[in-house]
């Protein structure tokens, strides 16, 4: 009876866990190489611990982007808020012969759908977590 309930418990911290760290969504990153003994490649990650990493990056290193780059982040962080209060659409399309770029915004997700005829790449970021991310960014380069 006390190891039930001990698994029981322990059973539903892992839920809790889980649950906190995916309460922004997941980053899903695919990677698919179209030849025939082609490599696929999938990782699915709690959208929380990249705003959470970044925090744990020195404030040197975020400071060492271009100088084109740290000028911009107030206003990317702008976009990544507003972007989250848009109706869903498509923000980039491109195809060409054999290859295609499609960048969307679908509820609270950035996804870049990209094909070269030789990888396909498939990305789905939640905006929340690129928000933060850029905000790190930002208040660190501020400091």
């Amino acid at each position: 009876m006390i190891l039930a309930k001990i698994l029981v418990g322990a059973a539903s911290t892992l839920g809790l866990a889980a649950a906190i760290a995916f309460h922004q969504g997941a980053v899903i990153l695919k990677v698919q190489e179209h030849r025939a003994d082609g490599e696929h490649f999938s990782l699915i990650l709690p959208g929380a611990m990249f705003p959470l990493a970044a925090k744990l990056v020195p404030d040197q290193k975020l400071r060492e982007i271009p100088e084109e780059a740290r000028e911009m982040l107030p206003a990317m962080e702008v976009v990544a808020q507003e972007l989250r209060r848009l109706p869903d659409a498509v923000l980039v399309e491109v195809r060409g012969r054999n290859e295609y770029v499609r960048v969307e915004k679908r509820g609270g997700l950035l996804i870049v759908d990209a094909d070269d005829g030789e990888d396909r790449v498939y990305l789905s970021v939640p905006l929340r977590s690129v928000g933060g991310v850029l905000r790190e960014m930002r208040e660190a380069n501020d400091r």
